[in-house]
């Protein structure tokens, strides 16, 4: 018996921009803002109308909604479909140095250039309230930022997808470097296994070493 899945997200903000004339759209996400541990990582995905026509796109919603089985489909299917999209992942020693929002500046700005540099856009589309970069540069192209755009946005939850199936990718990378952490599990974010890891061996050099929880976890045992 198939399985049923609720709604995918919507698409009528997009359909109205191309029907606008604006046929290119990129749409851009970030994961691993709230992990403890490992890069946080942006992705934007160039959409067009025919994305509406993949075999995929009843499954594309926020990702943290999808299996991984079915992330990892849809990120395949983008790549087999040849939509153009990009990837930038900041590591946990720059987020140290800048923070979290500088280094969610810097993943989003490289995404941003990439798309740029391999033929631009006609509109940005990008998750959360605000958008620094967008002010900050001078696009040459209309922009909007959409709370809850993940959800709101088919193409966010598309670029959501890519970004996570990709970090997730790296953090099983990382899992075989250090295995006592469980990243392959956990993807980096606290769990009460993970806490007690890090009580246990202390910070790796994946962890974000300025993080209260991660300092709170290892204090008073010594990084090893």
């Amino acid at each position: 018996m198939a399985r049923d899945y609720p709604p995918r997200s919507p698409s009528d903000f997009e359909e109205a921009l191309w029907g606008a004339g604006y046929a290119r759209i990129l749409a851009i996400d970030e994961v691993g803002r709230g992990a403890v541990a490992g890069p946080i990582t942006a992705a934007g995905v160039l959409c067009t109308a025919r994305v509406l026509g993949m075999p995929w796109i009843d499954r594309v919603r926020d990702s943290k909604k999808l299996s991984a089985r079915v992330r990892e489909m849809v990120a395949d299917g983008v790549v087999a479909a040849h939509i153009p999209h990009y990837v930038s992942s900041v590591s946990c020693r720059v987020i140290d140095e800048r923070g979290i929002e500088g280094a969610w500046r810097i993943a989003v700005t490289d995404v941003i250039y990439q798309c740029r540099g391999a033929g631009w856009c006609d509109f940005i589309l990008i998750d959360g309230p605000r958008c620094p970069v967008c002010h900050r540069f001078d696009l040459e192209v209309p922009w909007r930022a959409a709370v809850h755009g993940d959800d709101r946005h088919f193409s966010i939850s598309l670029a959501s997808i890519i970004a996570k199936v990709d970090r997730d990718r790296q953090m099983r990378e990382y899992h075989l470097e250090w295995p006592a952490y469980n990243f392959a599990g956990n993807k980096g974010y606290l769990t009460e296994a993970h806490t007690q890891a890090l009580e246990l061996y202390g910070m790796s050099p994946l962890h974000r070493r300025n993080w209260v929880a991660v300092m709170r976890a290892v204090w008073p045992h010594r990084e090893r």
